[in-house]
């Protein structure tokens, strides 16, 4: 296991906190709901994984990661509105830094003129949510939402067009039926370690 469930289930529960101190039950219901389904992700991995003490650690500098990030925005900062700011800010951050992190592969994809590294499916499932997220932020005229989306809908965006368009120069360059060869005329469903980050549900 290395970021692709402690990046999300850490971004779920920044998310989380900051629904809880701005009283949004709409982050609230989907972080929970997200942070439960990727703590369910890493018990099992934790439980048939036979190198266990690596995933420990890393579990455990989330935990202690949390903690003091819980610690300096409840204890150190007094006023709830900076302290609502501050918590966007970083959950801005964060969730921009997660977002942008699958723009390693895009060398991997200039180079190989493929997008077997892509998922299609995921890449589609992100755009909608990315985007579903910026309009909420804009509706509710909270910039950290529509800041921390808008970099995950543009993305998602291009990763549409590169699967689309190479996706189509293959089968006319190949001559192949899109439905005989779908590894080759459509994006193979095999995530990367970054990839799978986009499909977090928090914003």
């Amino acid at each position: 296991m290395q970021r692709e469930h402690l990046c999300p289930l850490r971004s779920n529960l920044s998310w989380l906190g900051y629904g809880c101190l701005k009283q949004d039950w709409t982050l609230i219901a989907v972080n929970a709901i997200g942070a439960a389904l990727q703590t369910l992700y890493i018990l099992a991995y934790l439980y048939y994984t036979p190198v266990k003490l690596p995933v420990l650690l890393r579990s455990l500098l989330l935990l202690a990661v949390l903690a003091a990030g819980y610690g300096y925005f409840t204890l150190l900062i007094g006023d709830t509105r900076t302290r609502l700011a501050r918590l966007g800010l970083f959950c801005s951050v964060f969730t921009i830094s997660m977002y942008l992190s699958p723009l390693a592969d895009l060398a991997k994809i200039v180079r190989s003129k493929s997008t077997r590294c892509l998922s299609f499916p995921l890449t589609v499932t992100t755009f909608l949510a990315s985007t579903s997220w910026t309009l909420y932020g804009l509706q509710l005229h909270d910039p950290y939402i529509m800041v921390a989306s808008s970099p995950s809908a543009c993305t998602s965006r291009h990763w549409l067009i590169w699967c689309v368009g190479l996706g189509e120069g293959l089968r006319q360059h190949r001559g192949c039926p899109a439905l005989d060869q779908p590894d080759i005329c459509f994006c193979r469903p095999r995530l990367s370690g970054a990839s799978r980050h986009a499909a977090c549900p928090s914003p």
